[in-house]
């Protein structure tokens, strides 16, 4: 399986009050909405005594220390509450090889995770700075050959526009 990119409208404000307020009926909520990724069937090998998604937004909610060596799953569970809190603006895009967004990617995550082992690549776009990524993007789009880079620059453009307009931040992962 590939890696794919998924980018979210949400207010990194809002995130970050969300992060430690120990909001159980939120917990409850978050996985209560996307059942198939919080079922307890996390793929790790019997006796590997790895982190369950739902324990590690259990620890970000809640504000919990969090286990070092699980950056990916504390990485995946904060996707799981941008998705929650937000709104979908980019779903699964597989290539984003010249579009210039692992840039956004190298900004990390906007709460404290662990240091960053592997899988997912987090980045967030203040919405001060989505004026000039639409710029850029724009410049890019007008002399890019490629249809599918084309293509994601279209849509990047309408997320951006989007998160622009409900005066929000867009949220990055790729993994």
């Amino acid at each position: 399986m590939g890696y794919v990119l998924s980018a979210y409208i949400v207010s990194v404000d809002h995130l970050r009050s969300v992060v430690g307020s120990g909001d159980t009926k939120l917990l409850k909520r978050v996985i209560k909405s996307n059942p198939d990724e919080f079922d307890g069937q996390d793929e790790f090998p019997e006796g590997s005594n790895r982190l369950p998604l739902a324990t590690a937004l259990q620890h970000i909610i809640d504000g919990q220390p969090l286990v070092e060596r699980e950056y990916n799953q504390y990485g995946y569970a904060l996707e799981e509450l941008c998705r929650y809190l937000g709104v979908v603006c980019l779903a699964d895009r597989w290539d984003i090889g010249s579009t210039g967004i692992d840039r956004i990617l190298e900004t990390g995550p906007p709460v404290q995770l662990p240091p960053r082992e592997g899988s997912p690549k987090i980045g967030v776009l203040l919405l001060s700075e989505i004026e000039s990524e639409l710029e850029r993007v724009e410049a890019e789009a007008a002399t890019a050959s490629e249809e599918h880079v084309t293509d994601f620059f279209a849509e990047w453009s309408r997320c951006l526009q989007k998160a622009s307009k409900t005066g929000k931040d867009v949220l990055l992962f790729y993994g």
